[in-house]
């Protein structure tokens, strides 16, 4: 019927418009991790620094995993330097990456998707030991979207309760 596929339509944008803001956030987050990184290793004097914060940022996309990816070649390109280099840019990475990971990021990501942190970690854990690191990437859209199923096809649909999700 009409009304069915007008409900659907609905949905599919509702769903559409999670996943941009869940893709504006990691944007937004991959670039403050990258300006951030860069400014970190521009003060610290090292030597392309602005390499580092693209890489870092861009890695950063990949949750969990792709800070330890990012952080093994700054680690071996400050080795050289000296002890005190490479704990420096260590350091500041991990704390440029802690900032962003137990702060900034779940503020942004909370507002963008409407999840639960705790529902977040259990769906990277779950789909990571799943499907591996495509599993970890694709997690927190697919929860997203299986969020918006949920309550649009099951709790407004099968329950017929139209009261909005708290979350």
């Amino acid at each position: 019927s009409l009304s069915r596929k007008k409900d659907a339509v609905r949905i599919l944008d509702e769903i559409d418009a999670q996943v941009k803001r869940y893709l504006l956030s990691m944007l937004l987050s991959n670039v403050l991790v990258g300006v951030g990184t860069w400014l970190a290793f521009m003060a610290l004097g090292m030597d392309q620094a602005g390499v580092w914060g693209v890489a870092a940022g861009v890695l950063h996309f990949i949750p969990y995993l792709g800070p330890i990816v990012a952080a093994n070649p700054i680690g071996l390109v400050a080795m050289p330097l000296g002890l005190s280099m490479l704990v420096w840019s260590v350091g500041i990475y991990t704390v440029v990456q802690s900032i962003e990971g137990y702060i900034i990021g779940p503020l942004i990501l909370r507002q963008a998707v409407e999840i639960p942190p705790a529902w977040i970690l259990v769906a990277i854990v779950l789909l990571g030991s799943l499907f591996g690191v495509i599993g970890i990437a694709l997690a927190v859209p697919l929860v997203a979207i299986g969020r918006v199923a949920v309550l649009r096809f099951y709790v407004e649909d099968c329950l017929q309760d139209k009261t909005p999700a708290r979350t």
